[in-house]
């Protein structure tokens, strides 16, 4: 099988390329393109234990220079940041300093791939996305786009994305030029299909059963998962009357504590914590766990996980946007 090439914009935790791969298996990163400093931590790690494809990260999209790559990469995908259009910021839209499009654009252009796929903030789509819909057109791509979220594949979180996946519309251009040792598609596009991963990306999606999620609140842990920092347990409202009616009765508890759980009964959503006889034992650290004595980098992994992408996600709306195409 014939392997398809991409480059990786503002790739975080390659979210989007993992989800590429499960669409098109034969895909090749070639180079990332990543400035936050733990994310391109996190990229060499992955690297190094073999999870990603080996290859050069770039840490500014400004200064990317596109010509090493021009006419030698099929895909061209990135989450690029989307601050400026998420309900939580001052959605300043293509105002923002953070707006990386025309940066993005001046890549595309130069590089001219066959495919495109760009991920973003539901948000996105009523603020900046028309710019880089009419950007797109402009240079010769045929445009689609929805959005999708993680619960459609089983994640236990919603997580809406707006996914964009571009077609490059008139191959004339690609005609008899050679990637990797054969010709992409004649002018009638009939050769893209088979040579640059289209029937691929066209796949009906089929949701791939050894996906695993991580059990919910309040349900017992899978044996693969991390084991989770918890200093105690929370009892039910019945319990805690029950609790307070044997303290009573030997005398063991006192009237703070009998007006601490009055009408605890009441409503079960009332609960006690109890913590655990360990060394841990009256820390201050609450019952959420991974607060006191969490994993180190806490802030910067959730910053990650944040901005990432659900792979599973991303192949079902490549291959769902890819249909579209026929």
């Amino acid at each position: 099988m014939d392997v398809l090439t991409a480059i990786s914009l503002c790739s975080g935790y390659e979210g989007l390329g993992l989800g590429l791969k499960r669409a098109i298996p034969n895909v090749r990163t070639v180079c990332y393109v990543e400035r936050e400093t733990y994310a391109v931590a996190n990229l060499v790690a992955k690297i190094k234990e073999g999870k990603l494809d080996d290859a050069p990260i770039w840490d500014d999209l400004a200064t990317f220079d596109p010509k090493p790559f021009e006419g030698m990469v099929h895909i061209i995908h990135g989450g690029y940041p989307c601050q400026g259009f998420s309900v939580a910021g001052k959605r300043l839209g293509t105002k923002d300093p953070r707006w990386v499009w025309p940066h993005i654009a001046r890549i595309v252009e130069a590089v001219r791939p066959v495919w495109c796929i760009f991920e973003n903030v539901a948000g996105h789509l009523t603020m900046g996305f028309g710019e880089v819909y009419c950007s797109l057109r402009d240079m010769g791509y045929s445009v689609e786009a929805g959005l999708f979220t993680a619960a459609e594949v089983g994640a236990p979180h919603k997580r809406q994305r707006l996914f964009i996946l571009g077609r490059l519309g008139n191959t004339e251009s690609l005609y008899n030029r050679r990637i990797n040792g054969y010709n992409l598609a004649d002018s009638n596009g009939s050769g893209c299909q088979e040579q640059c991963g289209a029937e691929s990306i066209r796949q009906e999606y089929i949701p791939i059963e050894c996906s695993r999620w991580p059990a919910r609140p309040g349900q017992p842990q899978y044996e693969w998962e991390e084991p989770r920092v918890v200093l105690g347990h929370r009892k039910t409202g019945q319990e805690s009357m029950a609790d307070t009616e044997n303290g009573r009765r030997s005398g063991t508890i006192n009237k703070r504590d009998e007006s601490e759980n009055a009408g605890q009964g009441k409503d079960e959503r009332c609960n006690v914590v109890e913590p655990l006889t360990s060394k841990s034992e009256g820390q201050a650290e609450p019952c959420v766990g991974r607060a006191v004595n969490g994993p180190s980098r806490r802030v910067d992994r959730l910053r990650l996980l944040g901005n990432g992408v659900v792979p599973q996600c991303a192949e079902k709306a490549i291959r769902t946007l890819g249909a579209l195409f026929e």
